[in-house]
């Protein structure tokens, strides 16, 4: 990707928030750091950033805090986060949504194709570039039971969906978008707390 500069620059994930080398020795991330470093300058890149929950320590590099990461903490269930962790207001919009006759369902491809008509919507409303439906298929099939979408529908009719990640007991939710005129019904508070709900009951 390209910084405000408009310099090259490598981020070792840019769609979700924190990962990290997959290396487990220092010997190992040392030796991927050099060969990554040694293609940087052939291909005149200004710099690498690897985006890591904690600091990384390499010779050469720098550790540099530039973003912060909203965790909710999930370890006591859905009943513990709805109870003492949610507010008040969030609770009333997910009531509100079941009033509305909007409920949640969870799937994987036969929720692609609802997913990515919400998803590009959204974006290009934006105006920012989208990916490919095949990019978000392999991402559902490579990681398996890792990956699923989870779509809030009215009527058989879906309005809200969210592409959710799965790694370590972590629930990453890189992609998600609502069709904006059923927010009003709770539409989107139903969305994430259905997430919420499923990344618990997956552990």
């Amino acid at each position: 990707m390209r910084g405000l500069n408009l310099r090259k620059n490598w981020v070792s994930l840019p769609f979700v928030t924190a990962a990290g080398p997959i290396h487990t020795s220092e010997s190992e991330i040392s030796s991927f750091a050099e060969a990554v470093v040694t293609r940087e300058k052939a291909n005149g890149i200004r710099c690498f950033q690897v985006r890591a929950a904690g600091n990384i320590s390499l010779d050469n590099c720098s550790n540099f805090d530039a973003y912060v990461t909203m965790v909710l903490d999930l370890a006591n269930g859905s009943d513990y986060v709805w109870e003492k962790q949610l507010q008040k207001q969030k609770r009333r919009q997910v009531r509100k949504a079941g009033k509305n006759n909007l409920v949640s369902v969870t799937g994987k491809l036969e929720l692609l194709d609802d997913f990515y008509d919400i998803w590009t919507q959204r974006i290009n409303q934006l105006g920012t570039p989208v990916f490919s439906k095949q990019f978000f298929s392999e991402i559902l099939t490579s990681f398996g039971d890792d990956a699923w979408i989870q779509a809030v529908q009215k009527n058989g009719f879906t309005v809200g969906v969210m592409l959710v990640l799965m790694h370590n007991g972590q629930a990453f939710p890189p992609w998600a978008a609502t069709r904006s005129e059923f927010n009003s019904e709770g539409a989107n508070s139903l969305l994430y707390w259905s997430v919420i709900e499923e990344a618990c009951r997956r552990g």
